[in-house]
């Protein structure tokens, strides 16, 4: 039963990638607001969710201790309210073509597969998405709340730390404006560095490395996903939005899912610490690349 909740309930997660995002983007289009407005709403939005991530991380750990099933209960709740708001979401009329069936469902899903990979600059968006996002999230569904149990600290202690990885990516968001002011050409490398120098501190094996290296690759979160997404919504075309950002998605999943055995193994003989700080090597030899190809061609003028 466990195993059967979380598969429904991950595949939320497949539904969902993609089709929020183009949906802000093309309502807001559709209202003639640009797309610097649209990273800023989609930052806002990014910012509040963290926040509720945040306090229902310390609430759900405070629920375990009375009993372990009350932290599920309470997501269901919240889940039927979410569930009944969203019969309030209106398709912009910008994407409303015509209905389709299942031969067309998917030939629209493989021309949204394709059209990633259409011409150099969103070539470059999508492979650096694809990769950055595959090493914050292998972190993050594999390897965060060990890394922080593995340091020793109290059972009592875990659930607000959880909640301080969500406080740190919501200061992440505010830091928007900061970055930006660097310049679009140099925000994939900076993007990069963080996540590198994050999973290196996790080679300290003690308190202030678990602490400061999951913190820090957390906060990184902040800024990546609405900046990227800012960035992948722009050069997108409206008709295969949705579909190619969860192309996107699908092929980080993809990834993270291969990764999984590995890391397993690498647990077992290491240690979690080391085995976060190995995406420090990962980051410089996979993502860093991408991150330079996609600020030349930015600076080239491209995006």
């Amino acid at each position: 039963m466990f195993v059967l909740g979380n598969s429904l309930y991950l595949s939320n997660w497949a539904f969902e990638s993609g089709a929020l995002s183009a949906l802000l983007f093309d309502s807001l289009k559709e209202n003639h607001i640009d797309d610097q407005e649209f990273q800023k709403v989609e930052a806002d939005t990014f910012f509040w969710n963290t926040i509720g991530m945040a306090l229902a991380s310390a609430l759900g750990g405070y629920l375990y201790t009375i009993h372990h099933q009350l932290p599920y209960i309470a997501t269901t709740i919240v889940a039927i309210g979410a569930f009944l708001t969203a019969f309030g979401l209106e398709e912009p009329q910008i994407n409303i073509i015509k209905k389709v069936g299942p031969l067309e469902y998917f030939h629209q899903n493989w021309i949204g597969f394709t059209h990633i990979f259409r011409n150099p600059k969103v070539r470059a968006v999508s492979i650096f998405s694809i990769l950055i996002n595959f090493v914050a999230y292998t972190g993050l569904w594999y390897l965060y709340e060990p890394r922080l149990a593995e340091a020793g600290f109290p059972a009592s202690w875990l659930g607000l730390l959880v909640a301080g990885t969500y406080l740190m990516r919501a200061f992440g968001t505010k830091l928007i404006p900061l970055a930006l002011k660097l310049g679009d050409s140099k925000i994939p490398v900076l993007l990069t560095l963080f996540q590198v120098i994050g999973s290196a501190l996790s080679f300290i094996e003690n308190r202030f490395g678990a602490v400061s290296s999951v913190y820090l690759r957390k906060m990184s979160d902040g800024f990546r996903m609405p900046i990227l997404s800012r960035l992948e919504n722009v050069e997108i075309d409206s008709r295969y939005r949705a579909t190619s950002l969860s192309a996107m998605s699908l092929l980080s999943d993809i990834l993270i899912s291969l990764a999984g055995p590995l890391i397993g193994f690498l647990i077992e003989r290491s240690s979690v610490s080391l085995t976060l700080g190995y995406f420090s090597i990962i980051g410089l030899i996979l993502v860093l690349p991408a991150g330079i190809n996609l600020s030349r061609q930015i600076s080239r003028g491209t995006l």
